[in-house]
């Protein structure tokens, strides 16, 4: 048995199962425990080691632990020490000490194997693998269980890719990769279960990056301004819907060898997708512009091709008036124009002589030039509007400076006749009779007017020989009362006009 010295008690305990001493044998969880190897362990005096009290264990097996405490049972425990390899004694030294000690060693038993399984294999069913252009590649494994580490590996199993770990209350999660390549290819996936070896890796097949499909024709328009930068539109259409909000469209060189501009889709009108296009300049003759589109996670699609015409030419110009004056500047007054229009007065040389820009609101503009000259000439004058190349140049004739006044003949027998018979709207035809003299008359001019007494918006410029002026159906009136008349020459328009009532027709 253990030998106890005097005030000291000793306890052995063998695995979790404590046992007094002495026995003649001690069996511990179906463990068989030698007398001998007991009866061997001694427990020595305290002693003083370096000055502190100190008990020494001799004839310990490896693996025993010693243990010293204040009490027979529970109490504090003053120091241990366990058996190392190649050691069958342990000394234990202890605080200053006042009272008896009570030693217990504990002896390990024989262990035990407990065999980990693995998880079992996935089935590539529960795989499905997104291989996208331009984004991380997604792999998502589905029928897990919370806890369960997914394992993504290269084609060889050897390098691995990615992993992630099922959330709470969750039986799916997914692997996000950064590539795996533009090709189709394979890929070894395993999961690993809470208690259990990673499972063997199962092998699953992915495409390659699909394609955004291919846009056609007549989802583009080409408009090919002349000195404003040149749009391309890519729209949807209910055929086909291929836009989609935060598609890229890019425009190349008809080789394809260049990149001309490209935009991002937004959301149009009604519903609609649409890209534009700006491109500096597609040139000023017709061609061909190379068209695609990228979709999030898609390679680009494959081109279509697309012709776009001439820059268009501004029409030529039909209403010019040239007055020649004697001691004043000379004016050129072109009508039926639209707010931006340029208007270029040229010599018959081809000098530019001046010229002007129609007001926001108007439709006519005056050229001022100092001088035309005493004699009768011509002048050729041009038009150039927004997005389109300059007119053909127009020859106008002027008459000779003279002293000639502006016309005081007026017409005579203005009438209107309302055929929109819908509130505050009007429509026909306005009529009236030339003057007996229209010698030094050349034109008649149309207004509207809101008091009766002075001319307000000019609607039309007609020449002499002409005595009629349609107003379109569904003209509104916005406080318009009357029409009038007043007759022009190249020395400018009457001081007074003939003014006519309207009488709105209401069904």
């Amino acid at each position: 048995m253990i030998k106890g010295i005097k005030r000291i008690m000793g306890i052995a305990l063998l695995g979790f199962v404590f046992a007094l001493l002495p026995a003649s044998i001690v069996q511990a969880a179906g463990i068989i425990v030698d007398p001998d190897v007991l009866s061997a362990i001694s427990i020595g005096d305290i002693t003083s080691v370096n000055g502190k009290p100190s008990i020494e264990v001799t004839n310990l097996p490896v693996g025993a632990t010693v243990k010293i405490y204040d009490q027979a049972s529970d109490g504090k425990l003053l120091g241990s020490a366990a058996v190392k390899t190649g050691q069958a004694s342990v000394i234990i030294s202890l605080s200053n000490i006042s009272t008896d000690v009570y030693v217990s060693v504990t002896l390990e038993s024989a262990r035990s194997v407990v065999t980990m399984k693995a998880t079992e294999e996935l089935e590539p069913e529960c795989i499905t693998v997104d291989n996208n252009a331009g984004a991380a590649d997604i792999v998502t494994v589905s029928d897990l269980e919370a806890g369960d580490i997914i394992k993504v590996y290269d084609e060889a199993g050897a390098k691995l890719l990615g992993k992630a770990t099922v959330s709470k209350g969750k039986t799916e999660t997914t692997v996000s990769i950064p590539q795996l390549g533009s090709d189709e290819g394979e890929i070894t996936v395993s999961v690993t279960r809470v208690g259990n070896k990673e499972s063997d890796k199962c092998t699953k097949a992915f495409d390659e990056e699909s394609y955004t499909y291919e846009l056609a024709e007549h989802n583009i328009t080409i408009v090919n301004n002349a000195g404003i930068v040149d749009t391309v539109t890519v729209t949807d259409d209910e055929e086909s819907s291929i836009l989609e909000v935060g598609d890229i469209v890019k425009v190349y060189n008809q080789t394809g060898t260049k990149l001309l501009g490209k935009s991002t889709a937004i959301k149009g009108k009604n519903e609609s997708v649409v890209a534009v296009v700006n491109i500096r300049q597609l040139g000023t003759d017709a061609g061909e512009v190379q068209v695609s589109v990228t979709s999030k996670g898609k390679r680009e699609s494959e081109i279509c091709l697309k012709d776009f015409p001439d820059e268009a030419k501004s029409e030529e110009l039909s209403e010019i008036t040239v007055q020649n004056n004697l001691g004043s500047n000379d004016k050129i007054i072109v009508s039926e124009l639209n707010a931006g229009d340029i208007v270029k007065v040229y010599s018959e040389l081809g000098k530019l002589l001046g010229k002007a820009t129609v007001a926001t609101g108007k439709t006519e503009t005056v050229v001022t030039i100092r001088q035309l000259g005493n004699g009768a000439g011509s002048v050729w004058v041009s038009v150039t509007s927004r997005g389109k190349q300059e007119s053909n140049k127009v020859e106008q004739a002027y008459d000779s400076e003279s002293d000639i006044d502006v016309p005081t003949a007026m017409v005579s027998d203005l009438s209107f006749t309302d055929t929109d018979t819908d509130i505050d709207q009007i429509g026909g035809e306005i009529s009236w009779t030339a003057p007996d003299d229209v010698s030094d008359v050349t034109h008649y001019e149309i207004y509207t007017s809101t008091n009766g007494t002075t001319k307000g918006t000019k609607l039309a410029k007609v020449t002499v020989g002409t005595n009629t002026y349609a107003i379109a159906e569904n003209t509104n009136l916005n406080g318009v009362t009357h029409i009038a008349v007043f007759t022009l020459n190249s020395a400018g328009l009457a001081a007074e006009g003939v003014f006519e009532s309207i009488i709105d027709v209401i069904d």
